[in-house]
């Protein structure tokens, strides 16, 4: 399994997540934030303090709001390909 590298908070409560491997992804984090224990993320500030969860290899905030690699990988798989032009 590939391990989180960088983790950037960028606007629109998304992060930008660059792997081991040298894939970058940008993941939305609202649906996740739907759950009483992520409603914290709403503050921008609170936000902005996301790091990689060495532990588990995810991602997370202070008071152990923990993403899992797990959750990442299938909210990445399930965003629309991008299309490429020559």
């Amino acid at each position: 399994m590939r391990e989180i590298v960088q983790v950037i908070p960028i606007e629109d409560y998304c992060v930008k997540i660059t792997f081991d491997d040298g894939v970058t992804a940008f993941v939305d984090m609202k649906p996740l934030m739907k759950r009483k224990i992520f409603e914290l993320l709403w503050d921008e500030d609170f936000f902005a303090q996301v790091e990689i969860d060495h532990r588990f290899k995810g991602i997370m905030w202070p008071g152990e709001r923990e993403v899992c690699i797990d959750w990442i990988e299938h909210e990445i798989g399930q965003q629309r390909p991008r299309v490429r032009f020559a």
